[in-house]
């Protein structure tokens, strides 16, 4: 079964953790030449200090699980507040941008001062 990324999405709970976080993939969306047959993965977040300043890092892996060459859309990381609101954002694309059969890539994003209120941190494909 095949459900587009506005069904489904990517939630880290807080307090973060160096372990994998093995979620039920999602697809970017069906039939769709950019997208179609995507997952993220293995997403991890980190916090660390640099500078005498916090900043998180998430990172993980988008997966094509299909046949045909695809182009990764952009991914969206968002830090949720308590309340479900957005407390901060950033998109970031992945390396390489573009993925062969059963080929996989790699994201990462830095929060510099992320918000000290975030519970959750999402990670979804744009449209």
């Amino acid at each position: 079964m095949r459900s587009s990324f506005a069904e489904r999405s990517l939630i880290v709970e807080v307090p973060e953790t160096k372990q994998p976080i093995d979620a039920t993939p999602f697809v970017y969306g069906p039939d769709s030449e950019t997208g179609d047959g995507l997952e993220i993965k293995n997403v991890e977040s980190t916090g660390e200090q640099f500078s005498g300043e916090g900043r998180l890092i998430v990172q993980g892996k988008v997966f094509n699980g299909s046949y045909g060459n695809r182009n990764v859309p952009g991914i969206k990381i968002a830090l949720i507040g308590e309340d479900g609101h957005v407390l901060q954002s950033m998109v970031v694309s992945t390396l390489p941008p573009h993925l062969g059969p059963k080929q996989t890539a790699i994201f990462r994003a830095t929060f510099e001062r992320p918000s000290p209120l975030y519970r959750t941190v999402e990670v979804v494909f744009l449209k």
